[in-house]
């Protein structure tokens, strides 16, 4: 998980809580998916104060499934983003050194992903990041899923902290140890899947979908 997609995730976190989506008519969640390795999932957790569940999926495997893609074009500065790019980038050096080797474990840093909203086992919508920075505004993912559509608030800058980090790792799983705990997930692996075409899936306009919820 790069910084773009870091600093993603934490106004994500700062802007829609588990609590809000619980309280929707029907209950909804969110669910990140990175392609760097499992073991720096805590690492991610500690530094985006991410409150959602994340996984792990380095084959990168669904990406290619999805019709997710490769680039390194920033695009654009969204509203999401909160530092400066200079800042991004410093914080990015030091990550990387601090982790050391893990700093390997990343990812493809040329791939990009989305944001997509199942329902009933089913895409129905669909966002394909066209830049590093290009994902949906989390403004758009507020009205989509049926809360209002204000912009997220701002965060103390340097500030990362995560309180009750101990609770949010129990949550840290592999996607492969996700796909291995029953014997139906694993006959419905990503190979077997072709069921969904998400090539097929037209990228519709949030405001469309509004309330409509993720499950």
């Amino acid at each position: 998980m790069l910084q773009n997609c870091q600093e993603y995730i934490r106004t994500l976190a700062s802007s829609i809580k588990p609590d809000h989506l619980l309280a929707l008519p029907t209950p909804t969640s969110i669910t990140v998916i990175g392609c760097g390795r499992p073991d720096l999932i805590p690492m991610y957790i500690e530094t985006t104060g991410c409150p959602f569940p994340i996984y792990a999926e380095p084959t990168r495997k669904l990406y290619d499934h999805l019709g997710m893609t490769r680039t390194y074009n920033l695009g654009s500065k969204p509203q999401y983003m909160q530092t400066h790019l200079l800042i991004n980038s410093v914080q990015s050096i030091f990550q990387g050194l601090s982790t050391g080797r893990k700093a390997l474990k990343g990812g493809d840093f040329k791939q990009v992903g989305g944001e997509f909203l199942f329902e009933n086992g089913e895409c129905t919508w669909a966002h394909r990041m066209k830049t590093t920075r290009g994902h949906a505004e989390v403004s758009e993912l507020r009205n989509l899923i049926g809360l209002d559509g204000t912009r997220p608030p701002m965060r103390r800058k340097w500030s990362h902290d995560v309180k009750g980090l101990e609770k949010d790792r129990k949550r840290v799983m592999s996607w492969g140890r996700l796909r291995s705990k029953s014997k139906s997930t694993r006959d419905s692996s990503i190979d077997g899947s072709r069921g969904v075409t998400p090539e097929k899936i037209v990228e519709e306009d949030p405001k469309q979908l509004a309330g409509r919820p993720a499950i």
